[in-house]
C-alpha cells in the first residue's frame, strides 16, 4: 500500500486501465422508488445538484443532499431520491489489469462539493464535451463508434477528471492499491488479454509469443495472484462484458451473444446460464438494474421538463 505520492514506474502506472462508461447531468427520475443496483465493479460518483439521495448496503447507510458529493460503496446497494432530485453522475472504470480498483477502500464517501472545487469543474467540462459530440449517447457511450482523435479528447478530458478525483481521494486517506504482482510477464499476459476483443478466441498464442511463458507456468502466476487459470479469468471478462451489455442496451440476446463470438444465441445462453446461475434473458428480466435506466425509460419526459 502507499499513498498518492509514493512512486511507482512509469510501466506500471502505465498498465492502469481507464474507461469513462457514462456521465449524465440532469433530473434522476426514479425518485420515489427504491432502486436496486450493482456497484461493485467501477466507481460510481453522484454530485447531488437539488434533492437528497439514501443508499443503503451491507456496508451501511449514507445520505447526501444538494451541493455533496458521493462515492458510491463497492457493493450491492438500494437508493433512493427525494422528489426533484439533480444529480450529476458519472461512472468509470480506473483500475489495474487485474480489475482491482486503484484505490483502496469499498465504503462509501460524502464530502462537500465546495471542499473540491475542481473536481466539479473538471467533470462539468468532461461533461459537456461528451454532450456536444455524442449528444444522445450518454448511459451506453463506451459503444459509441467515434473517431481517434475525438476519442483522445475525451481521453485528455477524462485524465483531468482523474487527477482531481485522485486528489479527493488522497483528502479520504484512500490509497492506491498494488494488484500484489511485480512479475512482468504477468503484467504482459494481463495487457494481451484485455486488449483481444472479446468475440475473438482465448488469445493464447500472443501471449505465449509477448511472455514466452509455457501454458502451465502461466496458470501457475494468475493461480497464485488471482486464485484462477488464464482462461477462467478471460470468461470473467467476457461474462462482465455479457452484462454490461445485457444491462445498459437494447441489444438482442443474439446480439450480445455474437458480440461476444457466440454464433448461435442457444450456445450463448447456455454459456452464460453456467457462469452466472441466470439465463440472459432472466438476468434481463429480472437482474439488478442501476437507478439511470429509469432516466433511459422516461428520456422524452425528461428533456420536456429540462425545456420547461
Amino acid at each position: 500500500m502507499g499513498t498518492s505520492h509514493t512512486p511507482t514506474s512509469m510501466h506500471r502506472w502505465s498498465s492502469v486501465r481507464t474507461e469513462l462508461l457514462w456521465i449524465y447531468d440532469g433530473i434522476e427520475q426514479s425518485y420515489g422508488e427504491t432502486v436496486t443496483a450493482d456497484h461493485r465493479n467501477g466507481y460510481w460518483l453522484w454530485l447531488i445538484r437539488k434533492g437528497r439521495v439514501t443508499m443503503t448496503s451491507d456496508l451501511g447507510t449514507h445520505t447526501a443532499t444538494a451541493g455533496q458529493w458521493m462515492l458510491s460503496p463497492h457493493a450491492l446497494t438500494t437508493q433512493k431520491f427525494a422528489k426533484g432530485s439533480r444529480i450529476l453522475s458519472i461512472h468509470f472504470n480506473c483500475q489495474w489489469p487485474s480489475g482491482e480498483n486503484l484505490f483502496t477502500g469499498k465504503q462509501g464517501l460524502i464530502w462537500d462539493a465546495k471542499d473540491t472545487p475542481k473536481l466539479e469543474r473538471s467533470t462539468v467540462s468532461l461533461h459537456r464535451l461528451i454532450k456536444r459530440h455524442c449528444p444522445h449517447a450518454w448511459l451506453n457511450l463506451y459503444l459509441q463508434s467515434v473517431s481517434y482523435s475525438l476519442f483522445m479528447r475525451f481521453y485528455h478530458a477524462l485524465t483531468f477528471f482523474l487527477i482531481e478525483f485522485s486528489e479527493a481521494m488522497s483528502q479520504f486517506s484512500r490509497q492506491f492499491s498494488h494488484y500484489g504482482t511485480h512479475d512482468d510477464r504477468l503484467t504482459l499476459a494481463l495487457n494481451c488479454i484485455h486488449a483481444t476483443p472479446q468475440n475473438e478466441p482465448f488469445p493464447w498464442e500472443h501471449i505465449a509469443k509477448e511472455t514466452g511463458l509455457s501454458r502451465k507456468h502461466l496458470d501457475r502466476l494468475f493461480c497464485g495472484h488471482f486464485g484462477i487459470t488464464s482462461r477462467n479469468y478471460w470468461e470473467k471478462i467476457k461474462l462482465d462484458e455479457g452484462v454490461r451489455l445485457l444491462e445498459a442496451t437494447t441489444l438482442s440476446i443474439k446480439e450480445v451473444g455474437y458480440r461476444l463470438g457466440f454464433k448461435q444465441a442457444s450456445h450463448f445462453s447456455t454459456w452464460f446460464a453456467k457462469h452466472s446461475s441466470r439465463t440472459p434473458s432472466e438476468h434481463r428480466k429480472h437482474g439488478i438494474r442501476s437507478s439511470v435506466m429509469g432516466l433511459v425509460e422516461n428520456r422524452e419526459e425528461m428533456q420536456g421538463q429540462e425545456r420547461g
